[in-house]
């Protein structure tokens, strides 16, 4: 059986991939071409149009972002319809409209073909280990023909009746979950509000961040018997704080003001970027452990002293602060040692 997949985007490729991982002879169109290439590398073969697509394989699938692509797909000059004839299968694996759908089949149809409307549920993890739910809308004859394939790509295959059922079907389901979605946020703001008991977690925006009066992203934690503690902000900037509602820079890891956790930070001064067990100082005045950089300069401290440091021209010091050799030692021996003596 000879397969077409037009549509190699987040679900189309990992259902096309499916297909192709367990032996099927697989025709590929996409209008990314390194999309193409890493699949006709794996084995798939590709063609000229929809139309030359249609007339060589037994099923023609398409997985498109929206019905205006699959309109275009299908009846353009060169489209699927074109190509189609009396005994081939259409599987239609687009989130669409129930109406569109049923448009298209019936010109399907007027080819002798079998038009099947299939979109699938689960997330595009699923649809790249096989384990997709599959909701197929159509006449009984053409979902017997088409179950193999179906089969390989899903673990659940529903028929749901006849042809846009399984669209409408698909679209309910997505309500659903954007409908328990908001109510789950609304529930953990009112529980919030109302001190409820914990603990929980949630999401909230805010109208003014402390970012140049814009707004904000909190992802915070409660516990009814602690206080409320924000642990996640991302204002309008880009910068992201983790345990701090106030970082100054693009990535800011607050661990605290004790020793208790290390954490990343960029120093208040803006000078220093790298890791440090405190939050505190410049320089790691106030820490025990800090390396990062300073201008063209890589610093090791350890408290407030600095042991050693590597320069924009390559010198090593250790023990000191200006090296002028390739590596320099300094300690109560005074050792020395130099490149060019």
């Amino acid at each position: 059986m000879k397969v077409g997949f037009i549509g190699l985007g987040n679900a189309g490729g990992k259902l096309a991939g499916s297909l192709l991982r367990n032996g099927f002879d697989l025709t590929i169109i996409d209008l990314n071409d390194s999309l193409v290439n890493e699949f006709v590398s794996r084995g798939a073969s590709t063609i000229g149009s929809p139309k030359e697509m249609a007339e060589l394989c037994d099923i023609v699938i398409t997985c498109l972002p929206s019905p205006k692509a699959c309109s275009e797909v299908m009846e353009s000059k060169n489209g699927i319809i074109a190509g189609l004839s009396h005994g081939k299968i259409w599987l239609e694996m687009s989130t669409t409209d129930e109406a569109e759908i049923r448009r298209i089949g019936s010109l399907v149809e007027s080819t002798g073909a079998l038009p099947v409307d299939c979109p699938v549920s689960g997330g595009c993890h699923r649809a790249d280990t096989g384990n997709i739910s599959i909701f197929a809308g159509c006449k009984r004859e053409a979902f017997e023909k088409a179950l193999p394939i179906l089969k390989t790509m899903g673990r659940r295959v529903l028929h749901t009746g006849d042809l846009g059922t399984a669209s409408t079907l698909k679209v309910m389901t997505n309500y659903l979950a954007t409908v328990n979605g908001a109510a789950y946020a609304n529930y953990q703001e009112l529980l919030f509000a109302a001190g409820g008991s914990g603990p929980y977690a949630g999401i909230r925006q805010y109208a003014n961040g402390w970012a140049n009066n814009d707004t904000a992203l909190a992802f915070w934690t409660h516990d009814h018997g602690s206080s409320y503690a924000e642990r996640m902000r991302i204002d309008g900037d880009g910068n992201v704080g983790i345990g701090t509602s106030s970082p100054a820079h693009k990535l800011y890891i607050d661990s605290g003001t004790t020793n208790v956790a290390a954490g990343f930070k960029s120093s208040d001064a803006g000078s220093y970027v790298g890791f440090e067990d405190n939050t505190t100082g410049n320089t790691g005045s106030n820490s025990n452990v800090f390396v990062g950089a300073n201008g063209n300069n890589f610093l090791i401290f350890t408290g407030a002293t600095e042991r050693a440091r590597i320069d924009s021209n390559g010198n090593v010091g250790i023990n000191t602060s200006s090296p002028d050799r390739k590596l320099t030692v300094s300690g109560t021996l005074g050792i020395g040692i130099d490149d060019y003596i």
